[in-house]
């Protein structure tokens, strides 16, 4: 279909686009998807939109749409896609993580999960699983006590380089 589009820029949506297209920084899709914009703006059709920026003609016109519901920003930058926040804050899972190092729970040695969990339920008001928990932890440790330990010079001198 040979349609026109009517994609209008004012000046400062101009000068925003041209910026987006020299500056070199975006990655290929939001390239791509600045320079449709400015392939209709310059009131090309659909197809020769499509041949120019080689994407097809069904890209180009949602594209298009995307621009004239949502305007020049959010069609070339986009929507965050395909990941969940997080349940709890980095704060409330640094807490979690210095309970299970710091205290006991009952008499026990250390937390359990279950444990855990109901306790980040009465006081976030947030169900977690067990996977959820043991994820936290893990993660919360790794960032605390890396695994990676440097030496300087005079440790490594006693050191022997066999296996």
């Amino acid at each position: 279909m040979l349609k026109k589009a009517k994609i209008f820029l004012n000046p400062e949506e101009q000068a925003m686009l041209s910026a987006y297209l020299s500056d070199g920084s975006l990655s290929p899709s939001r390239y791509r998807r600045a320079l449709v914009v400015s392939l209709i703006n310059q009131g090309l059709t659909d197809l020769e939109c499509s041949r120019q920026s080689a994407m097809s003609p069904s890209g180009v016109k949602k594209i298009r749409n995307r621009f004239q519901t949502l305007g020049l920003a959010n069609t070339i930058i986009g929507e965050p896609k395909g990941h969940r926040p997080r349940a709890l804050s980095a704060e409330s899972e640094a807490k979690l993580y210095s309970l299970t190092k710091e205290t006991k729970h009952n008499g026990r040695k250390a937390w359990t999960l279950k444990a855990l969990r109901s306790y980040v339920l009465e006081v976030e008001g947030i169900f977690l699983t067990l996977e959820s928990i043991r994820r936290i932890i893990k993660r919360e440790g790794e960032r605390q006590s890396p695994e990676t330990v440097w030496l300087d010079e005079s440790e490594m001198e006693g050191m022997t380089g066999t296996r």
